[in-house]
């Protein structure tokens, strides 16, 4: 269409041509060009350029490459308009001078490349510490070397919050932010490891089980290598120790009561006190080792029983040799006991190895004040029930180091009483406790009563013997009999030894002392006087004897 339409009216049904609705020249007056059918069908202008110096009109869609028209001083391109309204705050539209005014007023400011911005007022912007380089994020640096790069100060949060981390292998880095530097590490298995360096020094299993110096943990807390505590360890379960315990300070071991524990140590140099029973390889008595034994350098208190199989050694205090399964104890030997209580030691040359002694540690005794006792203590149910049914004693007769032993014994009351006492001078007190101020070496406070031993000899001639001292002799003999008085070199009778001698039978009873043997008696013929007549025999020297009673003249 290079030629410009004119007033030509064209065919009214050419469908080859153009023409306008009212098929009408063209004039002022807008037209709607169809075909020449009267079609609204797509027009295209095959041209390099098309003027129009009027308004074009299109009431479908205009499809151009570039598009020209008058500068009318608002804008550098021509002015399209269409049916598209002003925007409003409700409507989609164009802006007006007044919206564009009204926008380029609401936010303002600068900043520098790879800074998150920040608004500083209602209507500015500036930087922020966040730093974006496209690959990690800093705050406080403009160099972050990883994902998250925090320089300046601390991460505070807040309560009820904390740092959550995702995969293995997380790491919380030393400022060197290197893996040797690494402080803390979370790898595979949920096992968080501390480390200095690059040596690792503690960690924590998946399982809850805390390391020390071992990768392998078995218990809630495991130590390879030694610990020091300068206050007291408290637990209310067990304590397994493999090898040595050191303890510079003390250690309570199981709770017992209001601030009482099975077991309390002091230093272990010093005292070791166990208040109630401590179970070693699952006994229940009060100290039960089965294997080395037991070793300590100050005293060992306890309020129960020792129970074991070998041995416990002290600088001292206390060295027992062999203890045995059955609760004897043997001290001294290895030999197992056979009695609950065996002393074993060699007593050669005058050696008082095998002493029990109990020791006052009291500087200023008084006088009947107990330096040493031995009770002896029975369960039994009928009256008085239980409780001590003797002891023996000894005490001090007054300030000075005098003493005296005491032998007391119970038989319905509960409490023993002395029935025997021996004197720091040696008398021998039956029945009081009060010497009567005589010089016997017994006083009987009642009655004595015993009975002598009777032998019968049926032999014709016989010498006494050391048996026979304090015996009563019946000399039963059809025929003439004599008894001989041995030397003290063939049998050694003690000076003041008695033996009573009666004639039984029909035959005369002579007694004569052997060569070198003194008899003083008033009877020269040294007979009983007759048969059933009693006589006296008295040792009053290494070789001399008394002869009394019933004798024939």
């Amino acid at each position: 269409m290079g030629t410009t339409l004119t007033g030509l009216t064209p065919a009214t049904t050419y469908d080859a041509l153009l023409k306008t609705t009212d098929n009408q020249p063209l004039t002022t007056t807008r037209k709607v060009i169809t075909d020449g059918l009267g079609n609204d069908s797509a027009l295209s202008l095959a041209t390099t350029s098309a003027s129009i110096t009027g308004t074009l009109a299109v009431s479908s869609t205009l499809t151009a490459s570039n598009l020209s028209g008058t500068n009318t001083g608002d804008e550098t391109n021509a002015t399209i308009k269409s049916k598209l309204g002003a925007a409003t705050t409700s409507v989609d539209g164009y802006l007006t001078a007044a919206n564009w005014t009204t926008f380029n007023a609401k936010v303002g400011g600068s900043g520098t490349t790879n800074y998150v911005p920040k608004l500083t007022g209602a209507s500015t912007i500036a930087n922020s510490q966040i730093f974006d380089n496209g690959t990690n994020v800093g705050i406080g640096t403009t160099s972050p070397a990883s994902k998250l790069n925090v320089s300046g100060d601390n991460i505070t949060v807040s309560a009820g919050y904390g740092i959550a981390f995702s995969g293995d292998q997380t790491r919380i880095m030393t400022p060197e932010d290197n893996v040797s530097g690494a402080l803390i590490r979370y790898g595979s298995g949920g096992i968080m490891r501390f480390v200095n360096g690059s040596t690792e020094h503690m960690r924590i299993s998946g399982t809850g089980n805390v390391g020390i110096g071992t990768a392998s943990p078995s218990n809630k807390l495991s130590v390879v290598g030694s610990g020091y505590f300068t206050g007291a360890i408290i637990t209310d379960s067990s304590l397994n120790v493999g090898t040595d315990a050191t303890i510079s300070g003390s250690s309570l071991l199981g709770s017992y009561g209001d601030n009482e524990y099975l077991l309390s140590l002091n230093k272990f140099t010093g005292s070791a006190y166990l208040n109630g029973n401590l179970s070693i390889d699952n006994q229940t008595t009060a100290l039960t080792f089965n294997s080395t034994g037991l070793s300590f350098t100050g005293p060992l208190g306890m309020s129960n029983a020792i129970f074991g199989a070998t041995n416990i050694t002290g600088t001292g205090k206390l060295q027992i040799a062999n203890i045995g399964a059955s609760g004897t104890l043997n001290v001294g030997s290895t030999t197992t006991a056979t009695k609950r209580l065996e002393l074993t030691a060699d007593n050669s040359g005058g050696a008082e190895n095998n002493t029990l002694r109990f020791v006052n540690t009291d500087t200023t005794i008084l006088a009947n004040e107990v330096i040493g006792k031995i009770e002896f203590f029975s369960n039994d149910a009928s009256t008085p029930g239980a409780s001590v049914k003797a002891y023996i004693s000894a005490g001090s007769t007054d300030a000075t180091p005098k003493a005296y032993l005491d032998f007391a014994t119970d038989r319905v009351t509960g409490t023993p009483i002395v029935r025997q006492r021996i004197t720091d001078d040696g008398k021998v007190l039956i029945g009081s406790t009060t010497d009567n101020g005589s010089t016997n070496l017994v006083q009987v406070n009642g009655g004595l009563d015993y009975n002598i031993v009777v032998r019968n000899v049926n032999s014709n001639n016989f010498s006494l013997i050391l048996t026979d001292k304090g015996k009563f002799l019946t000399q039963n003999s059809a025929t003439s009999a004599t008894i001989t008085i041995p030397t003290n070199a063939a049998v050694a009778f003690p000076i003041g030894s008695q033996i009573f001698i009666s004639q039984y039978g029909a035959g005369v009873l002579t007694i004569n002392g052997d060569t070198g043997v003194t008899v003083r008696t008033r009877s020269t013929s040294r007979q009983p006087n007759g048969r059933f007549a009693e006589v006296k025999l008295t040792k009053i020297g290494t070789d001399e004897w008394f002869l009394t009673g019933d004798l024939a003249l």
